[in-house]
């Protein structure tokens, strides 16, 4: 009776290491909050669980989507969640998600990184970092293209402005998909500490900041980490010197990070946040 056992702990165990990262995180969503407090959208042929806070207003400004960051700092699913309430009393319907991370395969990336040393004929330089990414960037992005599609699909009936606000590592790869056409073009874009850390994808931020079509509040907070500090002047340098029409960095300090959960009162992080997004649509005449 109790041989079976051990088996039984193992499978279990298989089944929770081979699950999709997605899946798992999705999981947790549902887990941490009451039936009925999140919405569940279809992407391609998951489930995914998004918190929507309706307009507060009689006369709505359009759609706020909110790509929350699995970093502990800053606008984590919990801090979104307040910035939805408070952009909802503003007249936004505020859709909040998030997309998981998954780990790179390092067997292909490791074949890549060596066919690309063998089509070289040159020495490498000292300084190139040839070490397998921790992170799968284009499955990350193309996880935030479908998610984007599905919430696009789902808020279709609201009217209004499409403002699109996303930090860190979701934030780097919607200005990405923004630059190559593979997602709706928005009408402004809130980007916080946008990085990747990688430096081949990090150097060209400051180029889709300034080639970008949208008008960008650019939030940079200070000492976030040394990604997003690398290329947080040049984002500005870029813009000015392209003439970038709607352009504005806001720098604040990074001492109002606070971790949290739930959202039993609004941060200091979110009520900077806030601020600078309701002075930024103010600016634009909504």
């Amino acid at each position: 009776m109790f041989s079976t056992a051990p088996l039984t702990l193992l499978s279990a165990l298989i089944v929770l290491l081979c699950a999709p990262a997605s899946a798992s995180l999705h999981d947790d969503l549902f887990n941490q909050y009451l039936p009925g407090e999140l919405t569940e959208i279809m992407v391609g042929e998951n489930t995914v669980p998004v918190y929507e806070s309706p307009a507060a207003t009689p006369l709505t400004r359009g759609v706020a989507i909110i790509l929350a960051d699995v970093s502990p700092l800053g606008l984590t699913f919990g801090q979104g969640k307040q910035l939805s309430d408070a952009l909802s009393e503003k007249g936004w319907h505020v859709v909040l998600s998030l997309v998981p991370v998954l780990g790179y395969d390092a067997a292909t990336a490791s074949e890549n990184i060596d066919a690309e040393a063998g089509n070289t004929d040159t020495q490498p330089h000292p300084r190139q970092d040839y070490r397998t990414p921790s992170l799968d960037y284009t499955a990350y992005r193309q996880q935030l293209t479908l998610l984007l599609g599905a919430i696009e699909q789902h808020t279709q009936s609201h009217q209004g402005f499409r403002m699109v606000i996303a930090q860190g590592l979701s934030a780097a790869a919607y200005l990405d998909s923004a630059s190559a056409g593979t997602t709706a073009t928005p009408n402004t874009f809130v980007a916080i500490t946008p990085f990747w850390p990688q430096s081949d994808i990090n150097d060209r931020i400051a180029g889709q900041v300034a080639n970008a079509t949208f008008p960008i509040l650019d939030i940079s907070f200070s000492e976030f980490n040394k990604w997003e500090q690398a290329t947080a002047a040049d984002r500005r340098m870029r813009a000015e010197t392209s003439l970038k029409l709607h352009y504005r960095q806001v720098n604040i300090s990074s001492n109002i990070f606070n971790f949290s959960l739930e959202n039993y009162n609004n941060s200091s992080f979110i009520q900077s946040v806030t601020g600078s997004i309701v002075g930024w649509t103010r600016y634009l005449g909504w």
